[in-house]
């Protein structure tokens, strides 16, 4: 028997308990921070784990198998906590002692020097992948969330259309890439710091090969970074570039970080729609992602995203119009 989606919390608690995987029987309490899967704690006499519930959703793209797999290849390269146990629809990792980062650490130039370091040995790393992964091609989640989005009830389903012809734009603003192994959702709430000061990337559900440079763009993004933080990331990945270099790839990172904006709408259009969180979990959820915004649910952070969005193409969005 494994977790199926009509679980009530009570029902999902009481299968973890029962994981042949455990000394004694363990303490469970819910894990906040997460707005697609929920979390739980397990305490297991002086150690402690997180037993995270995950389903295959096509609308959203994640395949479990990727997802262990991701994880399995992340932990080996210490980038990830050990995975402990794996079945169906659930994982458990080791837990790791200390806090989430917030967009205003990505400010700090030793902290972003120091993420980029970690992202840079997981994107070296596709030698520690053994199985069969995703492969994560940003423009295409997007167009498929949009589509999803478009059978829905939504009533913001009409600003899709003229969404989709943007989202063409910025695909042709990428150039030929080689690709690498990525976690394709670097939110800073998806990055953390262990009470020694080491840096770990959880949540792995969009974990696949693919762009090196959609991973710096999406972490500035939810970070609202300036101008001035992305090159300063873009250099640290990539190095001393020239200044006509520098100025091909922020148009490819501003790309990124636009279509980062649409998929985080289009995902919560869905998810008010489709979502099978509790109103009280998204509310927790989200004052852990952004805390301090009033409206704590979907359709706060589908606001957050368009209102994000809309500044960001007002400054740039002409450079994509040509052509």
């Amino acid at each position: 028997m494994t977790i199926e989606p009509n679980w009530p919390k009570d029902r999902i608690v009481a299968h973890i308990r029962e994981l042949p995987i455990w000394q004694a029987r363990p303490a469970i309490e819910p894990l906040v921070g997460g707005l697609q899967n929920p979390a739980f704690i397990v305490t297991d006499g002086e150690k402690k784990y997180v037993a995270r519930v995950g389903f295959d959703l096509p609308h959203l793209g994640t395949l479990q198998s990727s997802v262990v797999t991701s994880m399995r290849a992340a932990a080996e390269l210490g980038v990830s906590p050990a995975l402990r146990y794996a079945e169906g629809c659930l994982t458990v990792i080791d837990f790791i002692d200390g806090r989430s980062f917030t967009e205003e650490d990505i400010h700090e130039r030793e902290t972003l020097s120091r993420i980029v370091a970690v992202l840079k040995r997981l994107h070296a790393g596709a030698k520690a992948v053994r199985d069969p992964v995703n492969f994560f091609w940003p423009f295409v989640a997007v167009r498929n969330l949009a589509h999803y989005g478009l059978e829905t009830e939504s009533p913001h389903k009409s600003t899709i259309p003229p969404l989709l012809e943007i989202i063409d734009r910025l695909e042709r603003a990428v150039a030929p890439f080689t690709s690498v192994f990525a976690h394709n959702d670097l939110a800073h709430v998806n990055m953390m710091a262990d009470r020694n000061g080491r840096i770990w990337f959880i949540d792995w559900d969009y974990g696949a090969f693919g762009h090196p440079l959609w991973d710096v763009a999406e972490m500035l993004g939810y970070a609202l970074s300036d101008d001035e933080l992305d090159r300063d990331a873009i250099e640290l990945y990539l190095g001393g570039l020239s200044e006509r270099e520098m100025t091909r790839r922020l148009h490819e990172h501003r790309a990124f970080q636009l279509v980062s904006y649409l998929r985080q709408y289009f995902f919560c259009i869905l998810q008010e729609q489709k979502g099978s969180r509790r109103a009280d979990d998204v509310e927790e959820s989200m004052g852990v992602v952004f805390p301090g915004e009033e409206d704590a649910s979907y359709s706060g952070f589908r606001k957050i995203a368009k209102e994000r969005f809309d500044r960001l193409w007002a400054r740039h969005g002409e450079n994509y119009m040509a052509g």
